[in-house]
């Protein structure tokens, strides 16, 4: 039966003025069991956690910068917040690519598979997916790119949508948070 209901997901997914997940999600309440919506929201969502934040040294003393200058670590003091739990899956990109139209991206040796994290993207791929998971779940965008400007990007700190974490953040975090 969950086989059915991740089926019934990726058509209603490709339905035509489907403008939102969260829209999608309301649709799939409609007609299968809580649980079930549950299972298919972790599979095309991701799911969030919570890091405390704190104060930690990011760096290494004496260690080179990419020009080959000695630098020293710093304090650095970050406000709590929130990382996925887990790579982004095949499974959520496959959805933003359908609903955009864009290309999946290219296949590594083991395929796209489902679960499997998420490779071969760009920088700028994954600003632009973090825009649309934040529109599509009614949330403000974080980024924005000027007209004219291709290789400019400029973040609103203040926005609630999704975005990639600073490196301070990612390696606070890849320390388990100290």
């Amino acid at each position: 039966p969950v086989w059915e209901a991740v089926q019934q997901m990726e058509e209603m997914a490709s339905w035509e003025g489907l403008d939102s997940l969260a829209k999608l999600r309301r649709g799939m309440e409609q007609i299968l069991p809580v649980d079930t919506v549950e299972l298919l929201a972790r599979k095309y969502y991701p799911t969030m956690q919570s890091v405390r934040g704190g104060r930690f040294e990011i760096g290494e003393t004496g260690s080179m910068d990419w020009i080959g200058e000695k630098i020293d670590s710093i304090i650095v003091t970050l406000s709590d917040f929130e990382l996925g739990k887990t790579e982004l899956t095949v499974h959520q990109y496959f959805l933003y690519t359908e609903k955009e139209k864009k290309s999946m991206t290219r296949a590594p040796s083991w395929g796209l598979l489902g679960n499997n994290p998420l490779v071969n993207v760009n920088w700028w791929e994954a600003l632009a997916y973090a825009n649309w998971l934040s529109e599509a779940q009614g949330l403000s965008p974080v980024y924005t790119f000027p007209a004219g400007y291709e290789d400019s990007v400029q973040v609103n700190w203040e926005a609630n949508g999704y975005r990639l974490p600073t490196e301070a953040e990612w390696e606070y975090a890849a320390g388990g948070g100290s």
